[in-house]
């Protein structure tokens, strides 16, 4: 199975004047709901999600959950949703829980 590319998966999203989210570098599970609080603000506003996963160290399934569960929620809603520059521990998270595809990766 090939690896997805992870940039490629990176369609550009306006993300207007708030920018991207800086992930933590620790994802553990007592950062969930900060993380979902800061997307929810976005995603209430229909305004795009961009995240940006440089930092990330430590990522706990509770967090993933999180990006999968926004990401379904913007396509719902019409509205952007990407993961910039995933730390090499985020992208190899993803793709050890098969949630590669969930996340966007692969599509341009």
């Amino acid at each position: 199975m090939p690896t997805p590319d992870f940039a490629e998966a990176l369609a550009p999203v306006d993300v207007g004047d708030d920018g991207p989210i800086a992930l933590a570098a620790s994802l553990d599970v007592t950062a969930a709901d900060r993380l979902q609080a800061q997307i929810l603000a976005r995603l209430s506003a229909d305004a795009p999600v961009v995240l940006c996963g440089r930092d990330v160290q430590r990522v706990s399934t509770a967090c993933l959950q999180v990006l999968v569960a926004a990401r379904r929620r913007a396509l719902a809603q019409g509205v952007g949703f990407a993961l910039a520059a995933p730390s090499a521990v985020l992208r190899q998270a993803v793709l050890d829980l098969g949630l590669a595809a969930a996340l966007g990766f692969g599509e341009a």
